[in-house]
């Protein structure tokens, strides 16, 4: 899949001062008002009518300037804190074969790559262990970036998971798995997003082991604390589902896959249960048609689709929310 597919949120208004966590939608930037205070304008920008048109650009650095080399389900999100882009760890190959995996830290900022932290440098007390498939999401409670756990390969290509919880702030990593209670089980590619309304990281589900996905739900506050059972219509197990935040404080997850099957209308899997809101400490099940729609990265060239059609079941998207047209995006997956 390549095709970017837009969906706008039923219910965005715009949060009072009061609500929790609306300072650090300021800090995303998920609240416009906050930037028109800041300039000294007036009015609520208008959303786009229409897609905008496209604008992707190929930015990596030139030969001879930082960059990170290439791999695989590395953890990346945004640090409204320091205002860039945080990326740690993933495999890839550098030449030395399959199953390198990497626990160096990098931060994208004004157009520019710099390694923060190098995989030399790195002791079990300063970084965590090589590592891909993390979760990695913005605590601003902590004032930095909260990483769980992840897996790597041992040389007999046996799965190792982990379940330690780091914080990434002040340009250090700090272990918090000594004061975070008890953790959620080891696994890797869950979905784990700030909740913003109820002032904690949110994490859902993950992989347990090749062929089995996990179907709680946790929040971090600076202990780990088990809501399954309590936090309503809960989404189905899975894996490689994709979450992002809102200005309203509505966490949208959508997609997965469980035991290698896509949540999707194929595959024997319910396509009803591809997307879910989380608001208010309570998932909810979106309701959407059974049509859905996909663009395949090729031969076609991508097109832009009208209609109430959600995309087509899938793992691995990317999805966030974008300010400046007042809806989440969600691009790609598998």
């Amino acid at each position: 899949m390549a095709a970017a597919v837009v969906y706008t949120a039923a219910s965005s208004p715009v949060p009072a001062r009061s609500t929790p966590g609306y300072a650090s939608l300021c800090l995303l930037g998920a609240i416009p008002q906050c930037a028109l205070r800041e300039s000294g304008g007036t009015g609520i920008p208008v959303p786009l009518v229409a897609d905008p048109p496209s604008s992707w650009a190929d930015i990596t650095p030139p030969s001879g300037q930082p960059n990170p080399p290439g791999r695989y389900l590395s953890a990346m999100a945004y640090d409204p804190a320091t205002h860039y882009v945080l990326l740690f760890g993933g495999y890839g190959e550098l030449g030395l074969g399959p199953w390198v995996f990497f626990q160096d830290t990098w931060e994208y900022s004004g157009g520019h790559w710099k390694q923060l932290v190098a995989n030399t440098t790195c002791t079990p007390t300063t970084c965590p262990s090589p590592r891909a498939g993390a979760m990695l999401a913005y605590d601003a409670s902590e004032h930095g970036m909260i990483l769980f756990g992840g897996y790597r390969y041992t040389p007999a290509i046996t799965i190792i998971s982990f379940s330690d919880t780091w914080l990434f702030a002040g340009g250090h990593w700090t272990n918090l798995s000594a004061t975070a209670g008890t953790p959620p089980s080891p696994r890797f590619a869950g979905s784990m997003v700030w909740d913003s309304y109820d002032n904690y990281v949110l994490l859902f589900g993950g992989i347990l082991s090749p062929v089995v996905s996990a179907g709680d739900t946790w929040k971090f506050d600076g202990t780990w604390t088990n809501l399954t059972g309590s936090v309503g219509t809960a989404p189905n197990p899975r894996d490689g589902a994709a979450i992002a935040n809102s200005p309203s404080g509505y966490i949208m997850l959508f997609g997965g896959e469980h035991g290698g099957v896509l949540w999707s209308d194929v595959g024997g899997c319910s396509y009803s249960l591809v997307a879910f809101w989380f608001f208010a400490g309570k998932w909810s099940q979106m309701a959407i048609t059974p049509t859905c729609i996909g663009q395949p990265e090729s031969p076609s060239p991508a097109t832009s689709v009208t209609g109430t059609y959600p995309p087509c079941g899938r793992v691995g998207a990317g999805l966030g929310w974008s300010p400046p047209n007042n809806r989440f995006v969600l691009f790609g997956g598998q």
